[in-house]
């Protein structure tokens, strides 16, 4: 089902999320916890440092124009879920050439999936761990919030080899040793973590296939319907045209109606 043009899309996407660069720094990682050194394949390991925060880096990040087809297309598994906890890290390692790295952020979420929608897990489990390639507390603009216990409709995307190898190239983590934290990965929470609140669900314009969703086109109409999801979007009260918000039966049946639609399934 998956393209090779799509996982070089996924990459340039992968790597333009992933690597969004701090704007203002509005708190420094809170005490260590725990250091734990995994041998990797080569002479070289990575570190993952467990930091506790209490709160994240605003930054600055670039995202392409949203294109439906590719995100679907994307998505190896697609479900409604609920966070249970994450752990942050701080990652360092000596590249191929002897170059040390240190401090670089990740967070593994423990999702428990609530209900599948469309695609299937890399694991058969009730609970995956997801990884993402930033702090849980970092923010960008217009990106949703990220907390425990709250319940999203999650992306995610398998680690194939492609990704992995260029995206960690030069690293001595190459595919084995993430795939032993994290089960999936999540590319961002924009597009790819989108809020339920008040049994609705905040969801790009696109999926109205019905012209039943209500537009998010102000910040004051986001408040209304989503407070919490749309937290960091009254930074700077920025306009909301990207979004919309429909029933979650509503929102499934424009998942199921496109990915047939683009013959994903």
């Amino acid at each position: 089902m998956k393209k090779l043009t799509v996982a070089v899309v996924l990459v340039v996407f992968s790597l333009l999320v992933f690597g969004c660069m701090p704007s203002q720094a509005v708190n420094q990682p809170g005490g260590l916890n725990t250091e734990q050194a995994v041998e990797s394949d080569s002479d070289s390991s990575v570190v993952w440092k467990e930091v506790e925060l209490t709160s994240g880096l605003q930054l600055s990040s670039l995202r392409p124009p949203f294109n439906l087809e590719s995100h679907l297309e994307e998505s190896d598994f697609i479900f409604k879920g609920k966070i249970v906890s994450h752990v942050s890290y701080e990652l360092s390692w000596t590249d191929r050439d002897g170059n040390d790295f240190e401090g670089k952020a990740a967070t593994v979420m423990t999702v428990q999936v609530l209900e599948a929608y469309l695609g299937s897990p890399s694991v058969e489990s009730n609970q995956l761990k997801l990884y993402f390639s930033r702090h849980f507390t970092d923010y960008a603009s217009g990106t949703f919030v990220l907390e425990d216990g709250r319940e999203y409709v999650f992306f995610v995307s398998a680690f194939g080899e492609r990704f992995l190898e260029e995206s960690l190239i030069g690293t001595p983590y190459y595919k084995d040793e993430i795939e032993k934290y994290a089960d999936m990965y999540i590319a961002g929470n924009a597009r790819h973590t989108l809020p339920i609140e008040n049994g609705r669900v905040a969801a790009n314009i696109e999926y109205d296939f019905e012209g039943k969703a209500v537009s998010l086109d102000e910040p004051g109409k986001a408040r209304e319907l989503a407070p919490l999801s749309f937290e960091r979007f009254q930074r700077g009260d920025p306009p909301i045209v990207e979004y919309s918000s429909y029933s979650e039966d509503y929102f499934v049946a424009a998942l199921k109606h496109f990915w047939k639609e683009f013959n994903l399934g």
